[in-house]
């Protein structure tokens, strides 16, 4: 290794910081000593290193979400993680989230230069890949398209990478009138130019919001034949992934032929519902489903809209008939839902002080496991008691 590379360390320790900068000063051209790691991403991102140290005492939770996006969206950095006890449940999950090494501090010179070494001999991981988000409720109504075209807005600030929202509702879809935007290239226009898609074609041609996310919207009118066959479909969604970072798909409330295959690939799948019987039990039963096809039970999340805290239907008799977890609510707030989608806009326009607003910027959080910049500790105390009933309690103590 005669040329030096790039690295970047995160940690509050000065004297950690020092110590490996001394250690690596024949390897490696430290470019950044960043103390936080929320709102990180970005800045490693942009400077792309060799080597990436994170010191995960201070907050493992947040660098183990941005270990996961560098190693989606980075794959020539190499990760190593750094920790003062040989937890092993930590040293596992570093592992998982594609670290080349989990080190023991204090860093013994000899063992820990023979890590940096083999990290930087291993080959590339390949070529980074996007991620797909699908949203979906089980019953017409529920809220899912206000969730996604404000997702992306949201997921967008975040990561400042190319997000596409597609509105996969090819017969009855409204993202073109939420975001007040022309239906000008369709996903029937994209599945007819897959034969010659290339990078360039797709952008050119890609509607972008305002808001800097990318938009594919469906036609306004269409026959059923026009969607093309599974194996169509699958593939288009395939080679998105190697163009975006970040897919949104809006899908309809059946699944059917035509959504499977997104179904099938896609990382994430918010199932949306409010808070009334109906609406539960379907997606109690389209839980039933993924699970006996075999779906894992990580890649489905619940999401329930329009939450109200004194419905007498609470979190906990929820979470007992799905038998996990909710993922997030996004609080009842109509007035400023209503407004943002007469007017085609994005609840960050007009409404960004709004409790739907700030619950699916929080959900954005989750999702990329990246904190938006400037959030202090108080702050991110607020998004961590997300699934907690009682957090709207917490929430307004802090404001007051």
């Amino acid at each position: 290794m005669e040329d030096k590379v790039k690295a970047i360390i995160i940690s509050r320790d000065e004297t950690l910081v020092r110590d490996l900068e001394e250690k690596l000063v024949t390897m490696a051209d430290i470019q950044a000593m960043v103390r936080d790691v929320r709102g990180s991403y970005s800045q490693i991102k942009e400077q792309a290193p060799r080597l990436l140290f994170l010191d995960i005492r201070d907050d493992a939770e947040s660098v183990f979400g941005l270990a996961g996006r560098v190693e989606r969206f980075l794959p020539d950095t190499r990760i190593l993680v750094l920790n003062d006890s040989k937890d092993p449940d930590l040293i596992i999950r570093s592992l998982k989230t594609g670290a080349a090494d989990f080190i023991l501090l204090p860093v013994d010179k000899n063992s820990f230069l023979a890590s940096v070494k083999l990290a930087l001999e291993k080959g590339a991981r390949g070529e980074r890949e996007g991620e797909i988000i699908v949203i979906s409720s089980t019953k017409g109504g529920q809220g899912v398209t206000t969730l996604a075209v404000n997702l992306a807005d949201h997921i967008h600030a975040l990561t400042g990478g190319r997000v596409l929202l597609v509105d996969f509702k090819l017969q009855t879809g409204d993202v073109a009138s939420f975001l007040d935007l022309e239906s000008n290239y369709t996903v029937v226009d994209l599945l007819k130019d897959m034969p010659r898609l290339d990078e360039n074609l797709l952008f050119s041609s890609l509607t972008q919001h305002s808001g800097g996310f990318y938009a594919l919207t469906a036609p306004e009118e269409m026959d059923r034949a026009e969607m093309g066959d599974t194996e169509d479909i699958g593939r288009m969604f395939r080679t998105l992934k190697e163009y975006m970072d970040y897919i949104i798909v809006d899908i309809p409330h059946e699944f059917t032929e035509h959504t499977a295959p997104v179904i099938d690939i896609a990382e994430r799948i918010l199932l949306v519902s409010q808070q009334i019987v109906p609406a539960l039990k379907a997606v109690r039963k389209a839980l039933d489903l993924f699970r006996t096809v075999g779906y894992e039970e990580d890649r489905v999340k619940i999401v329930i809209n329009r939450y109200e805290k004194r419905n007498e239907i609470g979190q906990e008799e929820m979470e007992k008939l799905f038998e996990q977890k909710l993922f997030a609510i996004v609080s009842n707030d109509y007035n400023a839902v209503t407004d943002a989608i007469n007017k085609g806009e994005l609840l960050s326009a007009n409404h960004e002080g709004s409790l739907a607003n700030r619950d699916i910027a929080a959900i954005a959080t989750l999702l990329t496991g990246i904190q938006p910049k400037g959030h202090d500790q108080t702050r991110q105390g607020v998004f961590r008691r997300l699934l907690s009933v009682a957090h709207r309690v917490a929430e307004k103590g802090n404001q007051k």
